[in-house]
């Protein structure tokens, strides 16, 4: 169900008291973030929503022809939402659920307007956060990521995947590439690589393997680039 267009611009705008998005991100099968667009915390039905600067947009039908017509745009200063981004493959196929609320019916749970969605799409720069949503009807058009794109951070399996040179035969084996550095300055053990190009301490210089470097330093902004199963 797609947040009506006409009631987008005057959510706020009531006589009635303030009106609030309030938004429950689901991370995994178990890990939900709920955040409030609102000066503060807010408790509606037994659930706290963090205070946070987001907006929410409608967007246009893409040239796909999918049905999702609904953006969130999340501040991110911190890296907050970035690392979310990161860590849990960009959040497609996650469910995320939106809600509107009265500030003066907060007491009431039944006074609300649930729109349901899955991620369909995510990207961040230096500022945001922005996820595309799509509606359940849509959700058949939903790909899996195969990969993550990402400039300043490595997506290879340390000592595994792309970082090592894989044996021919199954079952397959890793071996380090020639020249590779296992003991660095900031792991002597060699077990752990920070997975950051530059990083002389512990990352891909420190282990002289840089020409396997698995991200893309070209990419602007930290954006990540979610390809998907064509």
């Amino acid at each position: 169900m797609a947040l009506p267009t006409p009631f987008v611009p005057e959510v706020h705008k009531t006589e009635q008291g303030p009106w609030i998005y309030l938004v429950e991100q689901h991370l995994d099968a178990t890990t939900v973030v709920r955040v409030a667009q609102y000066p503060e915390d807010v408790v509606f039905d037994g659930q706290t929503y963090t205070a946070f600067a987001f907006r929410v947009e409608a967007i246009e039908q893409t040239a796909e022809g999918r049905i999702s017509d609904t953006r969130l745009v999340f501040a991110s200063p911190n890296g907050l939402f970035q690392d979310y981004i990161e860590q849990y493959n960009g959040l497609v196929g996650q469910n995320c659920l939106i809600t509107i609320v009265n500030a003066n019916l907060l007491n009431d749970p039944t006074a609300r307007m649930d729109f349901q969605y899955v991620v369909f799409s995510s990207s961040f720069d230096s500022l945001t956060v922005t996820l595309d949503l799509a509606t359940r009807l849509d959700e058949t058009l939903i790909k899996v990521p195969i990969r993550r794109i990402t400039r300043p951070r490595c997506m290879h399996t340390y000592k595994g995947e792309g970082c090592w040179i894989r044996s021919t035969t199954e079952p397959f084996t890793y071996s380090q590439p020639s020249g590779f550095v296992l003991s660095t300055p900031g792991d002597s053990s060699g077990n752990t690589c920070s997975k950051i190009l530059n990083d002389t301490s512990n990352g891909c210089k420190a282990h002289a393997n840089t020409e396997r470097f698995g991200a893309f330093p070209g990419v602007t902004d930290h954006r990540v680039i979610l390809n998907t199963v064509s």
